[in-house]
């Protein structure tokens, strides 16, 4: 059984749904080499009966960017940190740009690209990556030995409502 994942800081600060989050893209910054930063935009992914994100369908598109651009138009003035190889966000991508972005290397403006709200989802995407390896390198406790190691009780998840910028303009400040 597979079903659209919602973490909760999209749904709980957000409003998404399983039913309104496939409206979003799937971001991954995936190289910094010098001056150009490599994005891969996904579909959005569904979690199937376990919780591991399935990525099915279309081919990921591949967009270079200009590393000085997508710092100062997507990173600069809402997050405390400087881009990194990993980083995931959710958006809204214009699918009639995205076929002249992955031409070449995109030199903006990313409003034109990303339109609408963009979401910071770094944090869950790599708590997700952390249990999808951990279940693979990690024996199958019997429910005694979860229950003695206290394994047996769920975290609390994270419940916060993404960071997230609104709308991304030629300069990169929120509006």
């Amino acid at each position: 059984m597979r079903r659209p994942w919602v973490p909760a800081c999209l749904s709980a600060g957000h409003g998404f749904t399983q039913e309104t989050v496939g409206s979003l893209s799937y971001l991954v910054v995936e190289e910094i080499v010098e001056e150009v930063t490599a994005i891969t935009i996904s579909a959005w992914p569904a979690a199937d009966g376990r919780g591991r994100l399935r990525f099915e369908g279309t081919e990921p598109a591949e967009v270079a960017v200009t590393t000085e651009m997508l710092q100062a138009e997507l990173y600069d003035g809402w997050l405390n940190r400087e881009r990194r190889i990993g980083d995931v966000f959710a958006a809204v991508v214009n699918q009639d740009v995205l076929d002249e972005a992955t031409e070449s290397v995109w030199r903006g403006p990313l409003k034109r690209l990303l339109p609408g709200p963009v979401y910071d989802l770094t944090a869950e995407a790599r708590t997700v990556a952390k249990l999808a390896l951990y279940a693979a390198r990690s024996d199958i406790l019997t429910e005694g030995e979860a229950a003695a190691n206290a394994m047996d009780e769920k975290e609390v998840r994270n419940d916060e409502p993404a960071n997230h910028r609104a709308e991304l303009d030629g300069r990169g400040d929120a509006t």
